[in-house]
Order: structure tokens, then sequence, then C-alpha cells
């Protein structure tokens, strides 16, 4: 445009009335080329595996389907959403994810409704993982996901079994054959990043393959040996104060103790002893069963042949029953009255009838 006013005509600052024409016309901004592209801003890369995970939803064939992979290894994981992709599905699926590969500081998504939903963010809230939201319809941000949902996708296609369930023999191998394959970057597969070693799948391979690297190997070996360290610490500490308790028979009378007061309250009889300090109790009065710790449970001095007292059941309904008769069992101690100072008018006013 400003090429072609050139051609024609000239006035003093015809470049800037014609670039403000350019930006009142409507039809132009409407029907403008689209932005140049902006530098990449990169991530930080993860330090460990699964602190920086990836999310995505796909649908394949009419059916929902939702990925997981890590950025550092490249761990896939694709499950089947079969009747809809809820955020009480979603929230579901993660933690059954964290609860396998750990707890991820940053996921990142593109922006999916139920992804970024207020069900699903207090649900990553409250396990302290930062949401990434990447921008809509801009891959680039979250290119991760981008490439885990292209393997996702291939991964399941003529693999699947009836209404797109990826529990199958084919999809459970495809999976299989890509945690094996190599990485085009560095050479080494997802599992042998993940797992220091591969997994054995369908496709025969030298039987050292399946055994943990030489690195790996001294990093388990010293991990148990800080395990069985910190413990054999941790039990030497704990036993100096701590001492053995009398075992409890059955047929005892017991009173358990109440964990949010400290008091012991209520009274039972203990019916079994499944484990060691470990005891079903049943509660006198109410006739429920209780399982308590030896730690929470002390014998009681009531003796076999005589009636136990009333427990905090009984109580509450005795004191219903009896109130209007002022009967009942007996109120507990009242703490002493907090003493009062005698008050006396002061001197100045002897003269004055109070």
């Amino acid at each position: 445009m400003l090429r072609r006013a050139r051609q024609s005509v000239y006035w003093p600052d015809i470049n800037a009335e014609v670039e403000q024409k350019r930006r009142q016309c409507q039809v132009c901004e409407v029907n403008a080329p689209s932005s140049p592209a902006e530098p990449l801003l990169p991530t930080p890369p993860p330090k460990y595996p699964f602190q920086q995970a990836v999310v995505d939803l796909f649908q394949l064939a009419g059916q929902m389907y939702v990925a997981y992979a890590d950025r550092l290894t490249g761990w896939l994981e694709v499950e089947h959403l079969p009747t809809s992709s809820t955020s009480t599905r979603l929230v579901s699926t993660f933690r059954r994810w964290f609860r396998r590969f750990g707890i991820p500081e940053v996921l990142s998504c593109d922006g999916g409704t139920n992804l970024v939903s207020e069900e699903n963010r207090t649900f990553l809230s409250a396990w302290r993982v930062q949401l990434r939201v990447s921008s809509a319809h801009y891959p680039q941000s979250n290119g991760r996901a981008e490439a885990a949902v292209k393997s996702a996708k291939r991964l399941p296609s003529g693999n699947t079994g009836h209404g797109g369930s990826l529990d199958s023999d084919a999809a459970a191998t495809a999976i299989l054959q890509y945690l094996n394959t190599p990485l085009q970057d560095t050479g080494i597969s997802p599992a042998q990043l993940l797992m220091g070693r591969q997994l054995r799948d369908s496709v025969p391979a030298a039987t050292k393959r399946y055994r943990v690297s030489e690195r790996w190997a001294r990093m388990l070996r010293d991990r148990e040996r800080a395990v069985a360290r910190t413990g054999a610490d941790m039990s030497a500490g704990f036993d100096r104060t701590a001492h053995d308790l009398t075992p409890l028979a059955l047929g005892q009378q017991v009173r358990l103790q109440n964990q949010e007061t400290g008091r012991r309250d209520r009274v039972g009889t203990v019916v079994d002893a499944p484990a060691p300090r470990q005891y079903p109790v049943r509660l006198h009065g109410s006739g429920r069963a209780s399982l308590g710790n030896r730690r929470h449970l002390r014998p009681s001095v009531i003796d076999a042949g005589q009636p136990a007292p009333p427990g905090r059941e009984d109580a509450a309904r005795g004191a219903v029953a009896e109130g209007v008769r002022g009967e009942g069992p007996p109120l507990p101690p009242q703490p002493p009255a907090r003493p009062q100072r005698t008050r006396r008018a002061p001197e100045h006013l002897a003269d004055y009838i109070l």
C-alpha cells in the first residue's frame, strides 16, 4: 500500500498518514497476514524424572484418551476414558499416576476445559503441583505434550479392543515397544532412563539388556544401605524411651483412649488378637467393635463379675433418660472457681451514699 502511494503522489508525512489510514481500515485489519514468529522461550530442563510432566486429551475413532508423559525420560502413559472425560475421572487418573511415578512439580497442558477446571485445579493445588497452561492454538509452548500425543495416537491405532479399550495384548505390546525404543537424541530408551534397564517385551533380546546397569545398581545399593542405616538410627533413638507392654488376653476388660481428647472414656472387652499389638474390642453398651492398638488400650480394674460402668454412649443415653428426674451418672469434678478480689469504694467517696 505504501509503495503504491509513493508511485502516484507525494506530500509531507505521507508515510505516517498512510500507516494511520491502514490502521483505521477495518477490512484491512480483518484480512491482515499473520504476525511473524517470536523467538522461543525454552522451558528450564528438568533435573530428575517426572519433575516436569505433560498431559493432553485427544480423540481417536470417536473415543477419548488422555496422554501423560515425562519431559526428561520420555516415558508415556495412555489412559482410555470410555464414558467421559469429566474432571472427576481425570482427578482419579492423576492420583493413580502420582502414586506410581511421584508428584510432578510442574504439569503442562493445552488448556482443555476439564484439565483447567476448578475441581482439577483444587486437586493439583492440594498436591502442590503447578499447572502450566499453554496458549490456545499455540502448540509450540507445549511441544513435549504435542509430541507425546502424536506417539499416543499412533500406538492405539489398530491395536485397541472393543469400544476403543487399551486392555488388549496388541495395545500392551505397542506401548512396551515404545518404551524400549531408544530416543533420537540420546540413543537410550525411556525404560532405560527411568528404570535403568530394558523391559522384556515381545522382541527377543540378550539377557544382559534386562539387568540393571552398573551405574543404576550402585545407586540402588547405596540407597538400600542408607535406608537400613536410617532405620537403625531411628530405632536406637526411639527405643531409649520405649518399653514393652504386657499383651492382652481374650475376654480382658480394657479402657480405650480417645485420640481427640486423650481421655479413656470408653470400656470394652478384648475379643480377638489377629496381629501383634492389635486388638478388636467390643464396646460396652453399644456393642460396637473397635480395632485398637496396644498403646491405646489399658487393662481395666473392673472385676469380670461386676457390671461395667457406663461408657460414653451409656452416659449420653442415661443423661437423656434421667435428666428430668435429676438422676444419671455423676458429673465430673468441676475446677475451682477463680478467686474474686473484694471491691471497696474509694476513700474520697466516703461522704457519699452509693
